[in-house]
């Protein structure tokens, strides 16, 4: 009942009723078009009138204004404020009452004193069993204490984004045995089951497919199996996870994981798993790790995670190398132990244009370095050492401006760490953070965007073309304390503090399409054989996350 003028006369009765029509013209059906004719029967239309010669009807000029011209939100109201001027008069012509403010306000004072506060006590589930009922109730009244109607409503918004809920419907209902209100809850579940297909298709050689899947499990509390599958010739991937959600005053998730990561640095084939010639570089990254996470607000969350790890790094030290030359194999097995706090209000996985992300993690590393050398290498014998660090890292990335058809991003990353070098050049940048801003350099080994302390800084304007398509121009300086360089035995040494810095950038078009990004860029890296490049791509450039960065 879009009018309800005789809802109002019938049960109310007033002496004068105000209404104003902010219905759009009715679309019209149109030869050959099915869903105008369809909307056309189902849609019931409203009689836009007012019963009585005293009754007032405001008909703002917004006919061209339809429901999901959000834009235009000023311009409706912009109107009905006119339209409203122009009768105020006749209106105040006809109303001969008059109050005073302060009558006004000690009327309105009275009212609200008789107003009984929306206390929630009593909960009642329906549309699931009662150990899943108990889980719901645990959430949304962890002390069994009457709550108000702003505690229920944090823990509303904390049940709708548990993955096994399709469907919420709160209902209050007023007790006046305990004058307070009954909440009655309607749930459906969501699928317990979901698979999801998806990959990148690239002109660049790192096209990769994905499948991966949920269980999710609801009792006393609620559980989620996690899996995926990356392959590809650059990226393999496996991994598999349970989390356990534990409801209570303060909401607690437990999270094991088992990770299997797998890196293919080469420059000879374009297929998925075709190899011409030796791989230049492959990493193989495998841990195990059990985290632990508490809410921080309504945005973030702070985890205690634990994990165990074995990084392997196959690598050459020249990539003038045939195949008949053996590579140099370095082994680092250890554990980790990581305080991180997380918050993402980023509205894309990739090529978002607003919101904000803030990442800040402390970790300990201690673990023991195995390298064999291979036939580039100028050392023979195999070594053997302990190494252990502390690692501090920041990132920050936030689209904090939108005038028009700009919206402006900024971001800033930072690394400290005391990592100290590996047995050789090569390993030791293969192992230390890297700092890769846009979607290809996540694909490419980048050695001078890899340092064991910097900070960097980024720029991104983004212009939407149309609605879902924009160009995107991204530009990042990054600045180490100490490059990384080789010395004269291949080994690694810090080079002069702040000597060197160097720019990366994209041009980007994206077209933000239903099935995925698709893509079209221009990249720079400075100081590389090649700085230019050229990449379009299907799809997301996502990854598992690594044993230590």
């Amino acid at each position: 009942n879009n009018f309800p003028v005789d809802v109002m006369t019938e049960q109310f009765n007033p002496d004068i009723i105000i209404g104003c029509n902010a219905a759009a013209l009715p679309d019209l059906p149109m030869e050959g078009n099915f869903l105008t004719q369809l909307k056309t029967m189902i849609t019931q239309t409203t009689v836009y009138q007012v019963p009585r010669e005293n009754d007032f009807l405001i008909e703002p000029n917004i006919k061209f204004i339809s429901s999901f011209d959000v834009d235009k939100i000023k311009t409706s109201i912009d109107s009905g404020y006119t339209s409203t001027i122009e009768i105020i008069e006749k209106i105040k012509a006809t109303i001969s009452r008059r109050l005073t403010s302060t009558e006004l306000s000690q009327k309105r004072s009275a009212f609200r004193s008789e107003i009984i506060p929306v206390i929630v006590d009593q909960i009642y589930v329906h549309g699931v069993k009662e150990k899943q009922a108990e889980y719901i109730r645990r959430i949304i009244n962890p002390s069994n204490k009457c709550i108000s109607i702003n505690e229920f409503r944090v823990a509303y918004f904390k049940l709708a984004s548990d993955d096994n809920f399709r469907y919420l419907f709160p209902h209050l209902l007023y007790n006046p045995q305990s004058r307070n209100y009954d909440l009655h809850l309607d749930v459906k579940r969501d699928r317990s089951l979901n698979v999801d297909f998806g990959g990148n298709f690239s002109s660049r050689p790192i096209n990769t497919g994905f499948i991966g899947f949920q269980r999710n499990f609801l009792a006393r509390q609620s559980y989620k199996i996690y899996g995926n599958l990356y392959f590809g010739k650059l990226y393999s991937s496996v991994n598999a996870r349970i989390r356990l959600d534990i409801p209570g005053k303060l909401p607690l998730f437990l999270e094991p994981s088992l990770t299997l990561n797998q890196w293919d640095f080469y420059k000879s084939s374009s297929a998925f798993f075709e190899d011409i010639k030796p791989s230049y570089l492959v990493q193989y990254d495998r841990s195990y790790a059990l985290n632990a996470g508490i809410p921080v607000k309504n945005k973030g969350k702070a985890i205690l995670g634990f994990n165990t790890f074995r990084l392997t790094n196959k690598y050459y030290q020249t990539r003038d190398f045939s195949q008949s030359d053996t590579a140099d194999i370095s082994r680092f097995n250890g554990v980790s132990v990581i305080l991180e706090y997380e918050s993402n209000t980023l509205n894309r996985k990739m090529y978002a244009n607003q919101g904000a992300y803030v990442d800040v993690r402390v970790r300990f590393v201690s673990g023991t370095e195995e390298t064999t050398p291979g036939s580039t290498n100028l050392v023979r014998g195999p070594i053997k050492k302990d190494l252990s660090w502390p690692q501090f890292s920041f990132n920050y990335e936030n689209y904090f401006l939108h005038a028009g058809l700009l919206r402006l991003g900024f971001s800033m990353d930072a690394c400290y760490s005391t990592q100290p070098f590996f047995a050789n050049y090569t390993g030791s940048v293969l192992s230390s953070p890297a700092f890769n801003p846009t979607a290809e350099s996540r694909t490419l080994f980048l050695e001078n965007f890899r340092a064991h302390r910097f900070f960097a800084v980024g720029i991104k304007p983004v212009f939407s073309i149309f609605s879902n398509i924009e160009l995107r121009i991204e530009g990042y300086i990054f600045q180490p304390f100490q490059s990384i360089v080789k010395d004269e035995n291949l080994k690694a040494k810090y080079d002069e503090a702040f000597r060197r810095r160097f720019v990366s950038g994209s041009a980007n078009v994206v077209y933000n399409s239903p099935i995925g990004p698709i893509s079209l860029s221009l990249n720079y890296y400075e100081d590389r054989a090649k700085p230019l490049s050229l990449m379009i791509h299907l799809g997301y450039i996502l990854f598992n996350k690594k044993a230590l960065y």
